[in-house]
């Protein structure tokens, strides 16, 4: 985040927007800039496209844009630009909650996330894409574990198992609560909570 406040700040240098200021002690001489990000547009950090600038972005003038459509662009990218990194969405998510009540939109934040949590996983294109890229994998794991069982239980089986997989990672290895994982993943909490005690 520090390169895009630092990129920002050489950006508004010459603007009122930055206001100067110091520290000067007994052997220490220090200067820098305060930005009111208020005063900022949002777009700015919009088009940077990276996940620190998107949660920044909370902090920024929405200059007249529906607060909820920019929080949902805000998460939904959030989502796309660390697909695969389950740590960094978390550490975006905790810092983009904690930002928002500055400018008292953590209800509106709040809100969005549960309308994203409740949209059907499987009628995402994200989804879909998710399924055909594994589908090879799912196939193969279900067809070794469920050969004595039979090649459609395996198959069955083996995305099952993959999916268990997968959250038992997310919590034990990326420290997600087993209520957000079996809510993304479309799991029961008992179920997860069977196989974590397995392990």
């Amino acid at each position: 985040m520090a390169e895009h406040l630092e990129l920002l700040e050489a950006q508004n240098s010459a603007k009122a927007e930055a206001t100067k200021s110091n520290i000067v002690e007994d052997n220490l001489k220090f200067r820098y800039n305060i930005i009111d990000m208020h005063t900022i547009d949002c777009e700015k950090f919009l088009k940077m496209d990276t996940p620190d600038a998107l949660v920044l972005a909370i902090l920024c003038d929405f200059k007249g844009r529906d607060e909820k459509d920019v929080i949902t662009y805000i998460l939904t990218r959030l989502q796309e630009l660390t697909q695969g990194n389950s740590q960094k969405l978390g550490q975006c998510m905790l810092t983009l909650e904690e930002l928002s009540t500055n400018r008292d939109l953590q209800n509106k934040l709040k809100e969005v996330e549960g309308m994203l949590r409740d949209m059907k996983l499987e009628e995402l294109p994200s989804y879909q894409i998710a399924i055909e890229r594994n589908k090879d994998k799912w196939v193969s794991q279900g067809i070794s574990q469920g050969i004595s069982q039979g090649i459609s239980q395996g198959i069955s089986q083996g995305i099952s198992q993959g999916i268990i997989s997968s959250a038992i990672k997310m919590i034990t290895k990326f420290k997600l609560s087993i209520e957000e994982v079996a809510t993304e993943l479309n799991i029961s909490i008992d179920e997860l909570k069977k196989h974590l005690d397995k392990k």
